[in-house]
């Protein structure tokens, strides 16, 4: 195996381990155990394991669409289920909240519709 296979299958770890800690998260806020020192312990890992994947994304993303590589078909199968799976937490995990809330074209739809 490669390197490049080799991070891959890195990648989807992280993504795996992640999905983990946050099915954990959640089983926890269900049960009412948020605050407990389980839980942040599992949001502490959860929330630096979603840093280092994206940091490998970015990484990965240099790497396949670098202008000097002569070689450009080296997207696999296991690449694509990658972008795709980053590209949905990016819009997942982005701050609406900050986009929402202090757009003015927001403000004037709400107003509009009141």
């Amino acid at each position: 195996m490669g390197i490049y296979n080799t991070y891959i299958v890195f990648l989807i770890a992280l993504k795996i381990m992640f999905l983990l800690l946050a099915l954990l998260h959640f089983y926890n806020r269900r049960q009412g155990k948020m605050n407990t020192k389980q839980d942040k312990v599992i949001v502490y890992w959860k929330t630096r394991i979603e840093f280092i994947f994206t940091i490998g994304m970015a990484i990965l993303l240099i790497y396949v669409f670098s202008p000097r590589r002569r070689d450009k078909n080296i997207i696999t199968h296991e690449t694509k289920v990658l972008f795709f799976l980053f590209g949905i937490i990016l819009i997942v995990t982005a701050k609406w909240e900050n986009f929402i809330e202090t757009s003015n074209w927001f403000k004037q739809v709400q107003t509009a519709l009141k």
